[in-house]
């Protein structure tokens, strides 16, 4: 994905809702109530679109001017991994789950009825 359109993609989805909210409060007594639901609505809808296309977008880096903020080639090697896990790794590159004991279930005595109600002592005068 291009860097830009990263950088506009956060923007949107991060600040937008702030600014939005903001304006919206500002401009609260001009508008009517449905112009103002409608425009949090679409505030909303962008911020939640550029949040989830960053999701599933494939970021190679993220620069801005001579700082990286996000360098996925920069990640911990697959050796340190399997050290730190402490056993090799799957495929996917996931840990081999642990195998667990299923118990089956009991049945058990519920809890013993009530006898029969007495009447509600009344309060003395």
């Amino acid at each position: 994905m291009n860097n830009t359109y990263t950088v506009i993609l956060l923007v949107l989805a991060l600040v937008l809702p702030i600014v939005g909210a903001i304006a919206l409060r500002w401009l609260l007594p001009r508008l009517a109530a449905a112009q103002v639901t409608a425009l949090g609505i679409a505030i909303f809808a962008l911020a939640a679109a550029s949040a989830l296309t960053l999701g599933h977008g494939e970021i190679d880096t993220l620069r801005i001017g001579g700082l990286t903020l996000f360098d996925p080639s920069l990640g911990v090697p697959q050796e340190e991994l399997e050290q730190a896990l402490g056993g090799a790794l799957t495929p996917q590159g996931l840990p081999a789950p642990l195998a667990t004991a299923v118990t089956a279930a009991t049945a058990t005595a519920g809890p013993p009825g009530t006898a029969a109600p007495r009447a509600t002592p009344r309060p003395t005068p």
